[in-house]
């Protein structure tokens, strides 16, 4: 997508909005002023989990505190806008849920069927290298990814992929 937007801008420079004028540092750092905080709060996470200090989980709530305090201090966190983010997670992890509830009557129904089996056996068959069935892996995740989350990919087609990536040789 960003190659064919390099291509149109090329192709109709009239189009194109003008650049910006440039600016200096301080306004640069003006400007950024609510960013700061946050590019903080990500380094402290980052630093943290990285030291050994706190676990995954423990960052995560880091997170979660440091996030809810910047947005108390820039005046920007209402009851109003917290409810919409707490009621716009609930429903995201319902989401998730029903996805992973799904994905698990799949995958059984897969094993029962032998599919995953006939495929890793395909791709023996075919003789296609390790490294060329991850490239048609991540094409495939590529296409997937436009429609789905990380998470509900890996678990909608880990029964599928799993016995193939171990046919091809990948611990």
């Amino acid at each position: 997508f960003s190659g064919y937007i390099i291509w149109w801008s090329l192709r109709n420079p009239d189009k194109v909005p003008p650049a910006e004028a440039p600016t200096t540092f301080a306004e640069k750092l003006r400007r950024s002023g609510s960013l700061i905080p946050c590019g903080l709060l990500i380094v402290f996470i980052v630093w943290v989990l990285v030291s050994g200090i706190a676990t995954a989980t423990e960052c995560a709530a880091y997170g979660v505190v440091g996030s809810l305090a910047i947005a108390a201090a820039s005046r920007a966190l209402t009851w109003r806008n917290f409810w919409q983010g707490l009621t716009g997670a609930t429903r995201v992890s319902c989401m998730i849920m029903f996805i992973l509830a799904g994905a698990a009557f799949l995958t059984k129904t897969m094993a029962f069927t032998g599919i995953p089996r006939e495929l890793a056996e395909l791709v023996e068959r075919l003789q296609l290298s390790p490294y060329g069935l991850i490239f048609v892996l991540v094409i495939v995740y590529l296409v997937l990814g436009a429609a789905l989350d990380g998470i509900s990919m890996i678990v909608l087609t880990a029964a599928v992929v799993l016995p193939m990536v171990q046919q091809a040789g990948f611990d």
